[in-house]
């Protein structure tokens, strides 16, 4: 069963999940653009949602109706995320959790095996660091993104426990939840975590397709929002989330 931060808890948060952001439409199937973004951001304003990062949330130091908690996270950490996200944010003055890569942190040409396209860089320390005094939080989203359930035990502890020791060292500050690359966890997965010092994980629901069914604060359910998300789409994916809850 899922247990929460204090026992006022009775709701899973509302949490958002997005990867790049683009001015316009970039050709990238997982950006978001920022039009879009801004507009689930006010929806959910006009709705009496209030925003906190997952860290405060997991702290249990946002103080709010629980029912009425979105919490908004972006994945890979992206440069975009600091040049147009982060102003975006600023302006509406809500927080976010960004999950980064550990070993990816600083790089302008993407590792191989990852697709090369214009725009696509990572986040450097020094846009991290002024994005935490504002209040963004990070997460670890592994060492090098590799696929957990498909490396061999040590391996994926590897991944887990290098990645939260690199981010606890360039943050200064306990990384405490993880982002599993492409939301592909099981119960082996999950333990390696907890071992690895995690207390809270993310991963993002198929659309239109069975939950995952592991129940767990290591495996927290996630709405993915991508570019072919229309606002009808979004609402469909809002609309869902409100009955499962």
């Amino acid at each position: 069963m899922i247990f929460f931060p204090n026992k006022s808890k009775k709701y899973t948060p509302l949490i958002l999940a997005y990867h790049r952001v683009c001015e316009e439409d970039c050709g990238d199937s997982l950006a978001s653009t920022l039009k879009q973004l801004k507009w689930h951001i006010i929806f959910l304003k006009n709705r009496g949602y209030k925003f906190c990062t997952l860290n405060q949330w997991a702290t249990g130091t946002f103080s709010s109706d629980p029912s009425k908690t979105a919490i908004l996270t972006f994945d890979d950490g992206w440069r975009d995320n600091y040049e147009l996200a982060f102003p975006l944010l600023k302006e509406l003055g809500v927080s976010a959790t960004i999950f980064l890569i550990a070993d990816y942190i600083g790089l302008s040409k993407l590792p191989d095996g990852m697709v090369q396209a214009e725009g696509r860089r990572f986040l450097t320390l020094e846009m991290i660091k002024e994005m935490s005094k504002y209040g963004i939080d990070f997460g670890s989203h592994t060492l090098t993104h590799k696929v957990l359930t498909e490396c061999p035990k040590q391996e994926a502890f590897t991944e887990l426990a290098g990645s939260r020791d690199k981010l606890n060292s360039l943050l200064k500050s306990d990384v405490i939840i993880i982002c599993y690359p492409k939301s592909q966890v099981n119960e082996d997965v999950i333990n390696a975590a907890i071992k690895a010092g995690y207390k809270y994980g993310v991963v993002t629901q198929p659309f239109r397709k069975p939950r995952n069914k592991l129940v767990s604060p290591l495996a927290l359910s996630r709405i993915g929002l991508y570019s072919k998300d229309n606002k009808l789409r979004f609402l469909i994916k809002y609309f869902n989330f409100l009955i499962r809850n």
